[in-house]
């Protein structure tokens, strides 16, 4: 039984090869499809802030700081997003000769030409290039380090382990996590949905197996 290069969820074995389930495909095309829109965003959080105190919900420019965030600009500047992309979409150029791997033009010009060459070519990757699971593991990270910024996730809690079973009969045992705003939490590796009314079953999961 092979397994995806991404998440090692088990393929269908219907004779056809493949390196990445459609679940980790799909969602690695969609994630190339928003970078450019998240790269531009990037810009609008390069101004440190500070909130005055009794100034409800105002921020202005942080008095003697620094002229720009620094985790804002490695991300931002031709060594972050931009620098990924474009060395992702040169590697594939090496096995897709119709992919144009030289870059030109402006920052936000280059995220959207390689990544936009990357998603169109997410096709043949899913199912033939052996670094798939790279590129797919590489494209969510740096997803997750633009959006820490730019839409900051609240604070959660841990519920405790995910109980479910796959089918090869393993406990998946992901963290499960909750920041209260949400009366189910899905599991970030098997989908399983656990609806409030569980929580007190994974948490004394949790225990017994503490």
């Amino acid at each position: 039984m092979s397994t995806c290069d991404h998440c090692e969820a088990e393929l269908p074995e219907d004779g056809t090869s493949r390196r990445l389930c459609q679940r980790c495909k799909d969602q690695t095309t969609g994630r190339l499809e928003q970078l450019p829109r998240l790269h531009a965003e990037l810009s609008e959080y390069l101004e440190p802030t500070v909130r005055p105190a009794g100034s409800g919900g105002h921020t202005r420019a942080a008095e003697g700081a620094m002229p720009c965030r620094e985790d804002v600009l490695l991300l931002a500047a031709p060594g972050g997003v931009v620098r990924v992309l474009e060395n992702w979409r040169a590697e594939l150029g090496g096995y897709r000769p119709r992919v144009d791997a030289e870059p030109w033009g402006t920052l936000s010009g280059r995220v959207k030409r390689a990544a936009g060459a990357l998603a169109s070519e997410m096709e043949w990757i899913a199912a033939e290039w052996d670094e798939a699971g790279a590129l797919a593991r590489d494209i969510r990270s740096l997803v997750q380090r633009v959006e820490a910024i730019t839409s900051p996730t609240p604070r959660s809690y841990r519920l405790g382990h995910c109980i479910s079973l796959g089918g090869n009969g393993e406990l998946c045992g992901a963290i499960l996590r909750t920041t209260g705003d949400s009366p189910v939490v899905a599991c970030p590796w098997c989908d399983t949905v656990w609806p409030s009314d569980t929580w007190l079953t994974l948490a004394a999961a949790g225990r017994g197996a503490a």
